[in-house]
């Protein structure tokens, strides 16, 4: 039983990756990914147009992880025996890991899927964006305070033990998004772009502590704070009581709470699929270009909200002490000869549900407003050899239920000509133990199809770890997460056979010819005056003459 609760440890922590929004920062350096844009607005596609028309394969990014752990932290090999323990194990180094975990750590899921997207050029200086998406974002946080202070040290003897447990909380939305986009060159220096997003709420569960704190001693716990609870979803909220307790929870009918109709079975999907609650957001970019080779770029996305009328938001506050379960006796619970574990629970249960009755609900209403996740992301990029090569940083921060998480991945990128981009990224994460190189590639050969693949985090380092005297298990053990961008899209207006494309701006140029070289078009020539013209027939009689 403990090697398979070990092997399922290390899984999750496989697919644990930093915190960050569900676009890979390696999409940044492929400047020819038509889902570019969904980093600033005011980048412009290379070609003239494209669309993606697959559900999920015109682009799909996905996001699995945490902002503190690989999986080093947490399985290694005991130096005395040999064989793989957790920081649990009384030979760990479990300062180790309590000095990995952050103060506010997350874990969580994050996916963008493309229902449908297209876009084109508008003569030589505009782009338009149209998307469909439909975009997952989740995370749990926790306190660093309540695994060093359970798990490390313990709790003082001679004393009290505070724990700051305010991080802790949960958020979950799933919804959406219709967005129209623009990008306009204003001239060659400067580019800006916004776009505007029509949000579709399907569901959303959070928590949220405005203040949470706990003070543990050996005699007592006191536990302090004030809470909300929001829930959006296709229920019948009427059936809700408006005062939680444990009165109430116990006396709700929670079957009430979904309402399918045996008879009209259609009405009744409907009701459970449709749009629990509208919003808006905003995207809004900007490119500067002080010199040729350079270029500098700032963008805001995601910047909204989503009112959910199908909802509740709740607020709880919490005063009280618990004094523990009371004095223990064995006796007490041998029947029969035998120790009933069950006895004991319920005793155990039935002395912390005093505890929710000191839980006071304050505040309550139907429909309320919730703020999506916000970004901010800052680029610089300098390129050479005529834009053959190129080198850059980009910064990106996350805002994420009230709370900033920031990234920095520096990048190059081999592009010899727009059908071929080969980018190569390293993420400045948490800690430096972290397999932290990406890689992503983009290519669209002909007029036609554009393939792009794109990943943050790639293994590098693997261990290979004995379970047992028999068995052994390999894992990425530097491993700091899974951070995937795939898509497929159709494009066209690429080929440089017919044009001389700038492939920074997507802006064309006429080819100079000949005639242009020897007399441009805003020189005048000099008049020179003509020789006077001496006619065939003139010449003939003239050399009769003489």
């Amino acid at each position: 039983m403990k090697k398979h609760a070990l092997i399922l440890f290390a899984a999750l922590l496989m697919v644990s990756a930093h915190v960050k929004a569900e676009e890979t920062n390696t999409l940044f350096f492929l400047h020819n990914a038509p889902m570019r844009h969904q980093i600033n607005p005011a980048f412009q596609n290379v070609s003239d147009g494209y669309v993606m028309f697959i559900p999920a394969l015109g682009h799909s990014s996905l996001w699995v992880g945490n902002n503190s752990l690989t999986v080093s932290d947490v399985l290694f090999q005991d130096k005395t025996t040999g064989r793989v323990i957790t920081p649990l194990h009384p030979n760990a180094d479990r300062q180790q890991f309590f000095n990995a975990i952050r103060n506010s750590w997350l874990i969580g899921v994050n996916s963008s899927n493309s229902l449908l997207g297209f876009g084109f050029r508008i003569k030589d200086f505009g782009y338009v964006n149209v998307n469909m998406m439909l975009r997952v974002e989740s995370g749990l946080t926790l306190p660093h305070d309540l695994f060093s202070t359970l798990f490390g040290g313990g709790i003082a003897l001679d004393g009290a033990t505070d724990m700051d447990l305010k991080p802790l909380g949960f958020q979950l939305q799933m919804y959406n998004e219709v967005g129209l986009g623009y990008s306009h060159k204003i001239n060659p220096q400067w580019t800006v772009g916004g776009k505007v997003k029509f949000l579709m709420g399907m569901l959303t569960l959070g928590m949220r502590n405005d203040q949470l704190s706990l003070n543990a001693g050996v005699d007592q716990w006191h536990l302090a704070g004030k809470t909300t609870l929001s829930l959006g979803a296709p229920l019948e909220y009427q059936n809700l009581p408006k005062d939680f307790n444990p009165e109430t929870i116990a006396n709700t009918d929670w079957s009430s709470l979904v309402n399918i109709d045996p008879d009209n079975i259609v009405h009744s999907i409907a009701s459970l699929i449709a749009p629990n609650g509208y919003g808006a957001a905003f995207d809004l970019g900007a490119t500067y270009k002080p010199i040729d080779m350079l270029e500098i770029s700032l963008s805001v996305t995601d910047l909204g909200f989503i009112y959910w009328h199908r909802g509740r938001s709740m607020t709880f506050a919490m005063d009280t002490t618990f004094a523990g379960v009371g004095d223990f006796e064995y006796s007490d619970y041998v029947i029969n000869g035998q120790f009933r574990t069950d006895s004991l629970l319920g005793t155990t249960m039935s002395t912390l549900s005093g505890l929710g009755s000191a839980l006071r609900q304050t505040a309550s209403k139907d429909g309320f407003c919730q703020m999506v996740s916000a970004k901010i992301n800052v680029g610089v990029q300098a390129n050479f050899l005529n834009n053959i090569l190129s080198a850059g940083l980009i910064s990106r921060t996350r805002f994420f239920n009230g709370r900033a998480y920031e990234e920095l991945t520096i990048g190059g990128t081999v592009r010899p000509c727009n059908w071929f981009n080969f980018a190569l990224t390293y993420s400045l994460i948490d800690n430096a133990k972290g397999s932290s190189i990406g890689t992503g590639l983009s290519i669209m050969p002909y007029d036609g199809i554009n393939l792009t693949l794109a990943a943050d985090y790639v293994p590098l380092s693997f261990a290979r770890m004995h379970i047992d005297e028999e068995k052994q298990i390999t894992l990425p053990y530097k491993y700091k997460g899974l951070n995937l961008a795939f898509g497929i899209s159709i494009v066209w207006g690429t080929n440089k056979e017919k044009e001389k494309t700038d492939t920074d701006t997507g802006l064309t140029e006429k080819p100079i010819t000949t005639e242009d070289e020897v007399a441009p078009a805003d020189t005048e020539e000099p008049q020179v005056e003509s020789e006077p013209v001496i006619e065939d027939e003139e010449i003939r009689r003239l050399e009769s003459t003489i």
